[in-house]
């Protein structure tokens, strides 16, 4: 995604909502990548961590399945058409930055 694009779509998003966005979330190793961050929003409506993440137990497994069957929130949606890709391990939506 251009920096451009990137732009417009972040300040679409701020009309909304507030909004953190980041141009170099991996300086200086390539690929770029930038980021969005919405604030006050949990990422897919999780509240609170999972106390148990096995993926055996049937805890897990239910949680799973309700997940699957969940339909996602229109906003992610429309992101992960844009070709943003969520981040667990940051919390924030980025996206490849290309020149």
């Amino acid at each position: 995604m251009t920096l451009e694009r990137f732009q417009g779509i972040v300040l679409k998003l701020g009309n909304q909502m507030f909004v953190r966005h980041y141009l170099w979330l991996n300086y200086p190793n390539e690929p770029q990548r930038m980021g969005v961050d919405l604030i006050g929003q949990q990422p897919y409506g999780r509240k609170r961590l999972s106390s148990c993440d096995c993926g055996a137990c049937a805890k897990c497994r239910h949680r799973d399945y309700m997940r699957a069957k969940r339909p996602k929130n229109r906003l992610a949606v429309e992101l992960e058409e844009s070709g943003f890709v969520f981040d667990r391990r940051i919390g924030m939506w980025t996206v490849e930055r290309q020149l």
